[in-house]
């Protein structure tokens, strides 16, 4: 197990809110059509179904599902299901990843998010009978590379040691003289 894969202490709810915001942010903002940009609300929610499984529910994931639909204008309940899927699916995988180093994990997971494309054409054309183009595949790419560079950066801030405050160095100081 590498401890690069380990988080040191357990995230604060506020720390996992503001990812899973910053997530669907990114995700509302307007991107080029042309551009590639990975699912990064899912890549957040399988990230802390495999770091915090347990911390968010299937519920919290279905209801970003639903605000997904919405703003893409999907058949509601598409996204829904696909990222409560990615949760459950990233917390079942949990024990088998945590031994794995982040590229060990990514690829593994690159068969996860093949799964998500692969019910998103199926709910695509079961709904409307329409198909997306091949750039699907490179989704699941980017998703992966998406992944890699979230958890480096996530694993790095909750890895750092909590420095101790001015006004407890302060005390220890006067204390100790």
């Amino acid at each position: 197990m590498t401890s690069r894969t380990i988080i040191a202490r357990a995230p604060s709810r506020q720390f996992m809110a503001l990812t899973i915001g910053a997530g669907l942010l990114l995700n509302l903002l307007p991107w080029s059509p042309e551009w590639y940009v990975p699912d990064f609300l899912a890549v957040i929610l399988v990230f802390w179904g495999i770091h915090a499984p347990g911390r968010i529910g299937l519920f919290a994931a279905w209801a970003l599902g639903l605000l997904m639909d919405i703003h893409q204008g999907s058949a509601l309940g598409q996204q829904a299901l696909i990222y409560a899927s990615l949760l459950y699916f990233g917390s079942a995988l949990q024990r088998r990843l945590s031994g794995f180093s982040v590229p060990g994990q990514a690829a593994h997971l690159a068969a996860l998010f093949a799964l998500a494309a692969l019910m998103t054409v199926l709910l695509r054309w079961s709904s409307d009978g329409s198909l997306p183009d091949a750039s699907i595949v490179i989704l699941v790419g980017a998703n992966t590379l998406c992944w890699m560079a979230t958890t480096n950066l996530l694993l790095g801030l909750l890895s750092r040691r909590a420095r101790p405050s001015r006004a407890r160095v302060g005390s220890r100081a006067r204390t100790s003289a």
